[in-house]
């Protein structure tokens, strides 16, 4: 694969629109990792369970399932992450147990929000940086939130701060937010498609996330790019827009319209940022077409595209 997980970054959290192959590039993240022989965890949370299935293994939420040598995997749920969060992260089974195991689970959630989303992002934080419930993996892949409410999500532990004094909660919370907003600890890959709605979606996600992480934080990935073109073949250029209009001239003219709206979106988004001196990497991802279950591992290795700018 051309684009390993040999990077220093141990936690990889994917997001993109709905439809982008979010849940695809996670699986196939993971899978190289796994036959790199990193041990590795790939975690979702989905009701559906739909990474599972891609291995040929049953669903069953929220608990560990070895699905291959070197690779983990499982469902999060965000519940019961919240009772990991209190009983095994703070030690405080006596406040669970008083405000959140019983009916009244249902009111205080609603009256502290985003505390599920912070139990959630903890217990993926905890096992990927803390060696949680005694397991030690070396690359966490996080099949995450599609974009809106993933910008969402990693605003969450930055607002809890902002509303409250202190105490056992801020200091998780606070360390939580450092190891999401360190380049060196955690990286964030972008979905998206050459598509104009897509391509602004993604943007404006970006833009987003660019509030609160440094550019080398991210990697956008373009996915369903037709497998004909060879990125391969060298191309003679001294500059990223010129081997962006090179790699136009090998499309036909409606994908070449759309990889164009690539180049615009990336580039206004430098123009817009104030850190625009530092560049995003980006890598393409080839269009697999339908894709049934377990997937083809040697089909699976086509998928990211030999050519990414470092």
């Amino acid at each position: 694969m051309v684009w390993s997980l040999s990077s220093p970054q141990k936690l990889f959290i994917v997001t993109g629109k709905g439809g982008t192959g979010k849940s695809l590039c996670s699986y196939a993240l993971a899978k190289s990792s796994a036959k790199e022989g990193l041990k590795t965890l790939l975690i979702e949370t989905n009701l559906q369970g739909q990474l599972c299935p891609l291995f040929g293994s049953p669903h069953k939420p929220h608990e560990f399932i070895s699905v291959e040598p070197d690779l983990d995997y499982i469902n999060l749920d965000p519940r019961q992450c919240l009772g990991d969060y209190f009983i095994k992260f703070l030690k405080q089974k006596t406040i669970y147990n008083l405000f959140f195991n019983n009916e009244k689970f249902g009111s205080f959630v609603h009256a502290v929000p985003g505390i599920l989303e912070v139990a959630l992002l903890s217990w993926v934080y905890h096992v990927a940086d803390r060696n949680f419930l005694g397991r030690a993996y070396q690359k966490v892949v996080f099949d995450s939130f599609s974009t809106g409410h993933f910008l969402k999500l990693l605003m969450t532990p930055g607002a809890i701060l902002n509303n409250f004094l202190g105490g056992l909660v801020v200091n998780e919370i606070r360390r939580l937010q450092e190891c999401l907003i360190d380049h060196k600890r955690t990286k964030y890959i972008v979905m998206t498609l050459p598509e104009r709605v897509v391509g602004e979606e993604t943007l404006d996600l970006l833009s987003g996330m660019l509030q609160l992480l440094d550019p080398k934080s991210l990697l956008v990935v373009v996915n369903k790019i037709l497998p004909e073109l060879d990125l391969r073949s060298p191309i003679n250029t001294s500059s990223e827009y010129e081997y962006l209009k090179a790699y136009i001239t090998g499309r036909n003219k409606e994908e070449a319209q759309n990889i164009r709206l690539f180049t615009d979106y990336i580039y206004s988004l430098k123009k817009t940022n104030a850190k625009e001196t530092q560049a995003i990497d980006y890598l393409f991802a080839r269009d697999l077409g339908f894709l049934s279950e377990p997937i083809d591992d040697e089909l699976l290795e086509t998928f990211f595209m030999p050519r990414a700018r470092n």
